[in-house]
């Protein structure tokens, strides 16, 4: 029990049994019966013994389920174990201790087919054993019926769901238990203008990102708090933000640095880059205005001039957006990407000296 049950390696089953009056009898001679009884002992709270029924919903369905399904594990009868969504009063470690004991045994003697939406009780690891439920019908279809398949991306999304997440979850943890510092960062967009740049200026002789900060985007830069607090209390973090809500989430990842640890020095805006830049200034705004409309026209075939562009000193993105409409702003950083040669044989100076400058700003935070 206790080497797949981790929430607790403290507790230990006591048996026993109680003389329980179960009838009285007409000649008034009383009737007992021994009954079993399962207490468990706490270590953590001084061995105090409890009854079986205080302990939590999960354990009681994890001991019992060890208890119906252990004689079918050591049986030589041909059983075949089908368990739909088991360990859905577990907690997300307690599912994923729950489906090692699967795969390492009872699933190593018996066939056994689970049914779950929980991530937890996905292993990536085992995905060749994995098989997609999709419901076919629909109100003109309803005779399409149920398929299953191996899991692929060609599944519609809520079916693949908990693998995708299981995935996620796989990466997350890899993160946590990952060496050197993390440097934070909004999305994709940000990370790959980081990389680029970053070759470039190493290229060149300039000073470059320091290979000791590796890149996370958070998925959004109002998740930076979130990400700051959580990962600031294990791991040596440091922090880029940028965007329109910069002076909100500025203060709210401060906040979040200081309840956990976190030196306030490791965060840095895009905006204290230079003076002249906007205080909500996205990674965007460190190119020469010209160097992004390039990098902008090659991706959306477009012709766009600075004279097109509000005279103002805003954002790049929010004036062009003004002109053009909503973009998806990580395909100019891919565009980037392939065509760096092209982009790096005319980048202005001005882009050179303000990314160089970022990349002071950031190493200097490595602790």
């Amino acid at each position: 029990m206790f080497k797949y049950w981790k929430a607790n390696t403290d507790l230990a089953v006591v048996f026993g049994d109680d003389n329980v009056q179960v009838d009285t009898l007409p000649n008034g001679n009383v009737v007992n019966h021994r009954i079993l009884k399962i207490e468990l002992r706490d270590a953590r709270h001084g061995d105090v013994e409890t009854n079986f029924s205080t302990r939590s919903t999960g354990f009681q369905w994890f001991f019992s389920f060890f208890a119906a399904f252990s004689a079918h594990q050591h049986s030589d009868d041909p059983v075949i174990v089908l368990l739909d969504e088991p360990g859905t009063s577990l907690h997300g470690e307690a599912q994923k201790d729950f489906i090692n004991f699967i795969f390492n045994e009872l699933g190593a003697s018996k066939q056994t087919i689970y049914t779950t939406h929980s991530q937890f009780m996905v292993d990536p690891a085992a995905y060749e054993k994995l098989r997609a439920v999709h419901d076919r019908a629909t109100r003109e279809d309803q005779g399409a019926g149920v398929e299953v398949t191996p899991v692929n991306l060609k599944a519609d999304r809520a079916t693949v769901l908990p693998v995708e997440s299981a995935l996620g979850y796989t990466i997350s943890q890899h993160l946590f238990l990952g060496g050197g510092q993390h440097l934070l960062v909004e999305g994709s967009s940000d990370f790959v203008y980081l990389m680029r740049m970053s070759a470039h200026l190493a290229s060149i002789g300039k000073t470059s990102l320091d290979s000791r900060l590796s890149i996370i985007p958070v998925g959004g830069v109002t998740n930076m708090p979130a990400f700051v607090a959580l990962m600031g209390r294990r791991l040596e973090v440091s922090v880029l933000v940028d965007g329109e809500k910069t002076a909100s989430v500025l203060d709210r990842t401060k906040a979040a640095a200081r309840a956990n640890g976190v030196s306030e020095t490791r965060i840095v805006a895009v905006s204290d880059v230079a003076k002249a830049l906007p205080n909500s200034s996205d990674i965007e705004d460190l190119f020469a205005l010209s160097d992004y409309l390039r990098l902008y026209n090659l991706t959306f075939s477009k012709n766009l001039a600075e004279a097109d562009l509000a005279e103002t000193h805003g954002r790049i993105i929010g004036r062009i957006e003004e002109v053009e409409g909503k973009f998806n702003h990580a395909l100019p950083a891919h565009m980037l990407t392939s065509r760096q040669e092209e982009f790096f044989t005319s980048v202005k100076a001005e882009s050179v000296k303000h990314f160089e400058k970022l990349f002071e700003l950031l190493n200097a935070t490595l602790a």
